[in-house]
C-alpha cells in the first residue's frame, strides 16, 4: 500500500507491517513517477526526468537504502509498471508509445508492444495484469483516455501482496 502526503513523502507498507519512508524527490532532482513492490526487499521506481528505473532497497528497520539506477532508457519516458510471476518488470513508456519488459536479474530489456505512429497504442502510462488468472495485460493511456487490453501476453502477473491490517 502506498500513500502520498502533503510533505511529498511516499509511505509504503512493508512485509511485517512496518512503514517505509521514501522521498518522492530523487537525489538527482527528478520526480519519481511510480513505486512498485518487488518481493518486499526493494522498491523499483521509474524516474521520468532521468529516463531511468531505479532500485531502492528496504532495510530491515524499514528505512530506505541508497537508490541505484538499474536501467537507463535514453529517449524514453518510463512511467508505470508491474511485475510478472518470473519477476520481470513490465514498463509503460509514455514516449515513445511502447511497453517494454525488463528482466531485473539479467538486465535484459525487450519490447512487448510499440506503435511509432501512436494510433493503436498511444502514450501508455500504466500497466497492470488483470483477470482471474492474471493473464490479461491492461495499459492505460492519458493521451487517448482509454485502456488497452492484451489477452494472453504469454505470462501471468505477480500475485499482489495484500497484507492484513
Amino acid at each position: 500500500m502506498a500513500f502520498i502526503t502533503r510533505e511529498a513523502i511516499l509511505f509504503t507498507l512493508a512485509a511485517g507491517g512496518s512503514l517505509v519512508t521514501i522521498p518522492l524527490m530523487t537525489k538527482w532532482g527528478g520526480w519519481r513517477a511510480d513505486c512498485l513492490y518487488a518481493r518486499s526487499s526493494a522498491l523499483l521506481t521509474s524516474e521520468i526526468a532521468r529516463n531511468s528505473i531505479s532500485r531502492i532497497p528496504i532495510n530491515k528497520d524499514g528505512s530506505s537504502g541508497e537508490p541505484e539506477r538499474v536501467l537507463h532508457m535514453p529517449r524514453h519516458v518510463p512511467d508505470g509498471g508491474c511485475f510478472d510471476e518470473d519477476g520481470r518488470l513490465w514498463i509503460a513508456c509514455h514516449r515513445p508509445d511502447k511497453i517494454c519488459v525488463f528482466d531485473v536479474t539479467t538486465r535484459r530489456l525487450e519490447v512487448f508492444a510499440e506503435d511509432w505512429q501512436g494510433e493503436a497504442l498511444r502514450g501508455p502510462c500504466h500497466v497492470a495484469f488483470a483477470g482471474p488468472n492474471r493473464d490479461i495485460l491492461l495499459a492505460s493511456s492519458l493521451d487517448k483516455a482509454t485502456v488497452h487490453r492484451f489477452d494472453q501476453p504469454g505470462v501471468r502477473g505477480l500475485r499482489l501482496n495484500n497484507p492484513k491490517l
